[in-house]
């Protein structure tokens, strides 16, 4: 930071292990506002900063005059009152402020900014108490994110929003102060538009009683016939899988993920049972109360149901003529059996609990826990049925196939017909949409994603009650445009339709009509579908132990499940790596392990050598470095050795190569022009961690982002392998050119690669 005019350790620091070890860390944790202006103002150098806002009241805002100097993301307060990793923060903002969190490394100074209104969470020799939200951010940003580490360690704004808004009042806006843009959905796309609008009138299911958990009869009506047993009624609340299973990890027979065909619809984050799909528990009238009896005179209540005009209760008239005789502890003295029978139970019978629970096993092979069954002929169980749900399920998949439709329609008009073999169309470039056409090609030709995304499966995948989605609509967008790709009926498509969907649902700023990172788009995108199809509804923030890695497997297995309850969907067990971070303390000499998924693999290019290959990259990246991070044994931070390994590997391996990046020594963003030399297989098992499954560590090339120019000026296209064919595609926007098996892919162009072991 910036004190009087002095540097004091923060410039000039770039996100290479090797160059952050030289960085002297200053011992200030707090910076006020006019150093700040001062620090992103600096003639000699350019320089950025990002403030993290996590203020629980947001009406005003900061705008800053040159946005690219100062930006600003939204942290929800509500995941900062635990621990939590920087990815399971990464995934609790929404989806359009995930941009700048993935940019973090990018930015020469993160700062923490909270309201002003108390004191600020400062000790007394200046570091952010460590409990505090503040403290708890600083952890996640910094001591547990290896993925996009800041530059330098966040600082605190001093005073907060108040003393900016103080010192500068000219940099903030409120609430409505930032128009948005206008929609890029015109008159043409009216039925899109009408489709989208119907779909999101069923956001909001209508509430209703879960099949699973015991009914609670009013009190009025008298004890229930299922009891409350110590014992039965806590354990089937709900179904639970294994702690390494998942709903998008049952085997398959192609290894890829499947629909079965009874699938369980979701609601609130879990799979509920179809009521068609379980039975009813009848009373008879042997072993049951009969129905109380209604007087002659009756009135019609406002559910269309017979009730009578006095107020007396009658209480049910037990029929005893079977009733067997009961010991004193509750038990018949023998059945024809010889054995003891518990009567306890209303009318002498206990519920069979094998029905429902085959109905389960059937749904979810993995679910072991058996679930009683709960019938019942009386008509408040039939209040609180399933159908409505089902309903409600049912309408809100034929919305988002009526969008799909639109989509696909709208593609139609707007495409360049011409017979070809599917897979071999282009993709006409809008206005500089270049980086969009690259990335939807190398996603159109993995073949894992076409499974998912395609007019059978995707409305039965996709989350309704997801909070943090787009509710199905920019899957149904997408999935429109790879069907669309695939048909093999169009020579080239006008994806204007997903661009217009794109902008007005996910992020509108990769569609402004600029250039834009195709890296940068396609993590975006991927976030955007996970997030419509995350099973877990309403992502809490979860707090992760301290792992010492004794047992290691073990640990890894409570992080699984651990982060099921955030986040588990089918485009995590397509693209998740996860790996682990071992590191000891040099004091104590105690270690911890940190486990950490990701999306993708960004690697830092040397800038001092012209030519290095993927491997080198990838060992420099996989490799130890010296950190100062908190000791959860000296309760302070310390130095520590950390290395990166792979831990359990993911079907499809993004490799993103940091071509944009600072150089010099005035810092100033270029283009690097690295030749990475990589070959179309890619062993990882050198970069896996010792005790990991190294089953599938052999990965094949299947696509290539390349970009030519500068930083300033540049073109996208792409190398695609074409997974019914097999041949390879050089696709130029809407220029699609199949390439002799010759052909060398190698360039200094090279941007992004795709790699598969299946």
């Amino acid at each position: 930071m910036v004190r009087n005019g002095q540097e004091d350790g923060i410039y000039g620091q770039v996100p290479d292990k090797e160059k952050r070890k030289e960085c002297v860390r200053s011992s200030n944790y707090v910076i006020s506002p006019v150093d700040l202006v001062k620090f992103v103002d600096d003639g000699r150098e350019l320089k950025s900063a990002l403030i993290v806002d996590f203020r629980e009241v947001k009406t005003e805002f900061i705008k800053y005059a040159k946005e690219s100097q100062i930006s600003v993301v939204g942290i929800p307060r509500s995941c900062l009152e635990n621990s939590c990793i920087f990815q399971v923060l990464q995934k609790s903002v929404q989806l359009n402020s995930r941009v700048l969190l993935n940019r973090l490394a990018d930015f020469d100074l993160v700062v923490l900014m909270d309201s002003g209104d108390e004191l600020d969470p400062l000790e007394a020799n200046g570091k952010i108490i460590k409990n505090s939200c503040a403290g708890v951010l600083y952890a996640a940003l910094y001591d547990y994110n290896n993925n996009c580490r800041p530059k330098a360690a966040p600082v605190y704004l001093k005073g907060g929003f108040q003393k900016w808004r103080t010192m500068y009042p000219a940099y903030v806006v409120s609430s409505d102060g930032c128009p948005r843009r206008a929609s890029l959905l015109g008159d043409g796309d009216i039925d899109i538009v009408n489709a989208i609008a119907k779909l999101r009138t069923t956001r909001q299911p209508t509430p209703t009683y879960d099949l699973l958990k015991p009914i609670s009869r009013p009190s009025s009506r008298g004890p229930s016939p299922v009891p409350n047993v110590p014992g039965e009624a806590q354990s089937f609340h709900r179904p639970s899988l294994p702690p390494s299973t998942s709903l998008y990890s049952l085997p398959c027979e192609r290894g890829a993920f499947t629909v079965p065909d009874k699938i369980p619809f979701i609601e609130n984050g879990m799979p509920r049972i179809k009521p068609e799909d379980s039975t009813r528990f009848t009373i008879s009238a042997k072993s049951g109360p009969p129905p109380r009896p209604i007087p002659p005179s009756t009135r019609t209540s406002s559910l269309g149901r017979q009730k009578p005009d006095l107020p007396a209760r009658f209480p049910p008239n037990a029929d005893r003529k079977g009733k067997p005789n009961v010991g004193a502890n509750g038990f018949s003295r023998g059945d024809q059996t010889g054995k003891p029978k518990d009567v306890r139970t209303l009318g002498g019978a206990r519920p069979d609990t094998m029905s429902l629970q085959a109905s389960v096993s059937s749904l979810m092979p993995s679910v072991s826990r058996s679930v009683p069954s709960l019938q019942s002929t009386r008509s408040y169980v039939e209040r609180t049925s399933k159908e409505p749900v089902e309903k409600k399920l049912a309408e809100f998949q034929r919305n988002v196939m009526s969008v799909y439709s639109a989509c696909v329609e709208n593609l139609k008009k707007k495409s360049r017909r011409g017979q070809v073999q599917a897979g071999y169309t282009g993709l006409i470039n809008i206005v500089n949409t270049c980086f969009m056409n690259a990335s939807l090609q190398a996603l159109a030709n993995t073949p894992q994603l076409r499974e998912i995304f395609c007019k059978k499966n995707f409305a039965r995948v996709i989350n309704r009650d997801s909070k943090m989605g787009s509710q199905g609509v920019i899957s149904a967008a997408f999935t429109a445009l790879l069907d669309t790709m695939w048909s093999g009926d169009f020579a080239a498509i006008q994806p204007e339709a997903f661009r217009a969907v794109f902008a007005e649902y996910v992020n509108e700023f990769l569609a402004n009509g600029q250039q834009h990172d195709a890296a940068e788009f396609e993590n975006i995108l991927i976030d955007a579908l996970h997030e419509d199809t995350n099973i877990v509804s309403c992502p809490k923030p979860v707090v992760m132990p301290d792992f010492t890695g004794n047992n290691i497997h073990i640990d890894a297995r409570e992080y699984e499940a651990i982060s099921r309850k955030f986040a588990d969907s089918p485009i995590n067990h397509i693209f998740n790596l996860q790996t682990v971070s071992p590191k000891r303390c040099t004091s104590c000499k105690k270690q911890t392990v940190n486990f950490e998924g990701m999306l993708f693999v960004a690697l830092d290019l040397k800038t001092d050598r012209s030519e290095t290959t993927l491997e080198e990259c990838l060992d420099r990246y996989f490799s130890s470095e010296d950190v100062e991070v908190e000791c959860t044994n000296c309760k302070k931070r310390q130095r520590m050795t950390r290395y990166t390994k792979m831990w359990r590997l993911p079907k499809v391996l993004v490799i993103q190569l940091k071509r944009f990046g600072e150089s010099g020594i005035e810092s100033h963003y270029v283009k690097t022009d690295v030749n990475v030399r990589f070959s179309k297989q890619l062993n990882v098992k050198p970069f896996l961690h010792e005790k990991a499954d190294d089953l599938k560590c052999f990965y094949s090339l299947y696509s290539v982002t390349n970009h030519v120019g500068s930083l300033n000026s540049g073109h996208y296209y792409a190398y695609v392998k074409n997974p019914k064919t097999r041949q390879w595609l050089e696709i130029n926007d809407d220029i699609v050119r199949p390439l002799s098996p010759d052909t060398s892919l190698q360039s200094k162009d090279a941007f992004v690669l795709y790699y598969t072991n299946e």
